[in-house]
């Protein structure tokens, strides 16, 4: 295998799964001029969301036990290609079925990096060092979705939605050149016999701890969903928002996760995984219930929508690399099976 230092790993890494995130969120501020071009409701591009996860979701599942049999470098290339191929497609989107068809096809593309981000590390690190690798991915992939509506609504007002969809072709033509040439396999049982797919798949779920921690991701990470495809709704459609005003909102929650990803990392020199899962639960809750109270009692404004909304983003912080760290643990050899049902299920679980 080819020696490569922590922080190489972890750009390439973010890098590839920011192709994923960005494709998410960046044409949120547009929903509305997307609509009117393609003549449907606004709330109908949120379909294109939603057919852009479940893809994403499936496609890990297919990719996890290749990489455990091929090695991970080969199938970030080819997923990458994928996507480069989608977003090509959405660029010269003239109907509103074109769109749809572009998302699942980078959502089938982009689901490679949703198991390459909790297996790469997993094939270098373990224990406090795994959860250190895994905070780190953390802090930095939650950028991604949340600074792509600014990067998108400029886009848009200035070249109209197809400019993000430019964009991303390029940014994925960049990323795969960064694997093929920056990139070591870091699989070190690529090409050999293994476990069967089925075989693979029977001995991770099979642990009842690791089906406790992915519920919790699943449970978490549709809350984040619903924030993103939602909130621009909300904020396009019933406040009135400039595309630009809306993607600076967007941007207002980042802090609470960076804290709560950044706390997950030194929480664990002292305190169990379980105790700091825990600790994110009791924040979570506190977001949920004081958005649906504030929403019950008939306000609506955007701070309303972002105060919970961050305190949410801080218990996920928590959550999400512990909650990928200690269902790993276990699996050396099972990485790719282990992280595609993290991933797989965490986006199935937003998408619908």
């Amino acid at each position: 295998m080819k020696q490569q230092g922590f922080f190489q790993v972890l750009f390439v890494i973010v890098v590839m799964t920011a192709c994923g995130q960005l494709t998410n969120t960046i044409y949120v501020p547009t929903m509305s001029q997307m609509a009117a071009d393609f003549g449907v409701a606004p709330g109908a591009i949120q379909a294109a969301i939603a057919l852009y996860l479940i893809p994403y979701g499936i496609s890990q599942f297919l990719y996890g036990p290749l990489s455990d049999r091929f090695g991970r470098k080969p199938l970030m290339l080819i997923g990458l290609l994928i996507f480069i191929a989608g977003s090509f497609i959405g660029s010269f989107a003239n109907s509103f079925e074109l769109l749809l068809l572009a998302s699942f096809v980078q959502g089938m593309g982009t689901g490679v990096g949703g198991v390459m981000a909790r297996t790469v590390m997993r094939d270098l690190y373990s224990g406090l060092h795994l959860q250190r690798a895994n905070s780190y991915i953390s802090m930095a992939l939650i950028f991604t979705p949340l600074m792509a509506p600014m990067l998108g609504g400029f886009l848009g007002t200035a070249f109209g939605w197809q400019a993000s969809f430019w964009f991303l072709t390029g940014f994925g033509v960049l990323v795969w050149l960064l694997v093929l040439g920056r990139f070591g396999e870091t699989h070190s049982n690529a090409g050999k016999k293994s476990m069967g797919a089925l075989a693979s798949y029977r001995y991770v779920l099979g642990n009842g701890q690791f089906n406790g921690f992915m519920i919790s991701l699943v449970a978490t990470f549709a809350g984040i969903a619903v924030f993103e495809a939602a909130a621009g709704v909300l904020f396009g459609e019933l406040m009135g928002l400039d595309p630009r005003v809306i993607s600076v909102l967007f941007v207002i929650p980042i802090p609470g996760y960076l804290v709560g990803s950044w706390l997950a990392g030194q929480m664990a020199k002292k305190r169990s995984l379980e105790s700091i899962i825990g600790r994110g639960v009791v924040m979570l809750v506190i977001g949920s219930v004081s958005m649906l109270v504030a929403g019950l009692m008939g306000y609506l404004n955007a701070w309303v929508i972002l105060v919970p909304a961050t305190i949410y983003f801080l218990g996920a912080g928590l959550l999400f690399p512990t909650a990928t760290t200690a269902p790993l643990e276990p699996f050396p050899e099972n990485a790719g099976v282990a992280g595609a049902v993290l991933g797989g299920m965490q986006n199935l679980g937003g998408g619908w």
